[in-house]
């Protein structure tokens, strides 16, 4: 296929396809990496004054210290930062930090935390 892809393209230009390709391509040998868990918690954050914030947590099951995570929320965070990571086994620390110059009140919200397992299990 990539010779098909490569015919009449510079020597120059084939050669870069073809390496993009390969860096591209996921080994199969880490398959089981690419997994993520997803827990949700309905959490409704006080009211945020400029340069403060809010620690809350959400139980996550399969979390052990060294995974990553990602925090996403169902209402409009108004520029206040919302960050991730897992404090303990089962145990993921959410934290909601206001750094808008103004008190912010968001409304209760669903926070999904996504959770990326380090290597395999």
């Amino acid at each position: 296929m990539f010779r098909k892809l490569a015919y009449g393209l510079s020597a120059t230009f084939a050669a870069t396809l073809l390496v993009i390709t390969a860096v591209c391509l996921v080994p199969a040998s880490h398959a089981n990496d690419a997994r993520q868990d997803i827990y949700s918690k309905v959490i409704d954050v006080a009211s945020l004054a400029t340069g403060s914030g809010e620690t809350d947590t959400v139980t996550v099951p399969s979390a052990v210290l060294g995974d990553a995570c990602d925090v996403s929320s169902s209402v409009d965070l108004q520029g206040i930062v919302a960050t991730c990571y897992v404090s303990a086994a089962k145990t993921v620390s959410v934290r909601f930090q206001n750094q808008t110059g103004g008190t912010l009140d968001l409304a209760s919200a669903t926070v999904r935390v996504f959770l990326i397992p380090h290597g395999t299990r």
